[in-house]
This record gives C-alpha cells, structure tokens and sequence, in this order.
C-alpha cells in the first residue's frame, strides 16, 4: 500500500505543484526504505516473542524456574535490540 502511494506520489506531484522531481524521489526513496526497515523489524519481533515465550514456557512446564527467567530476560533484551536497530536504521 505504502508503495503504491509512493510510486504514485513520485509520478503525478512534480508535475502538479511544481516540485524538482529530485526532492520528491529522495523523499519517496526515504520513506519506502523507513517502511521496509519498520516491517521487517515487526517480522522479527513477532519471531523473537513467539519463540522466546515458547521456550519460556516449555522451562516453565519442566519446572526449571532460572531457564524460564533467562527466556524472560533474552525476550526483553531482544526487543530493546530490534527497537534500537530500528531508530538507527530507519
């Protein structure tokens, strides 16, 4: 969708209002890059979070209460490293 609205933005607005159509693709380039890095970082955290609470809950399920606690924790550091990669990226 976001593409589309790009793709359609950077051919028809120039010509409407008058703008170099250099600034109107840097702008389109930058923002369908941001969006690309946003979905692929929401890829990951859905990833991250089924596969950290899987493995928490299989600890939990063989009562081994500080495996359970590293999953719990390895989630938590995990979604602080894809939030900050996300900032810097996009």
């Amino acid at each position: 969708f976001i593409a589309a609205i790009c793709t359609a933005s950077d051919a028809y607005i120039p010509s409407l209002i008058g703008v170099p159509k250099a600034i109107v693709s840097h702008v389109v380039k930058s923002i369908l890059s941001t969006s690309f890095i946003l979905s692929f970082a929401s890829v990951v955290f859905n990833l991250k979070s089924r596969f950290c609470k899987e493995n928490a809950w299989q600890a939990e399920m063989k009562g081994d209460v500080t495996t359970q606690r590293r999953w719990e924790a390895y989630d938590k550091l995990g979604t602080f490293v894809i939030y900050v990669m996300s900032f810097v990226l996009g």
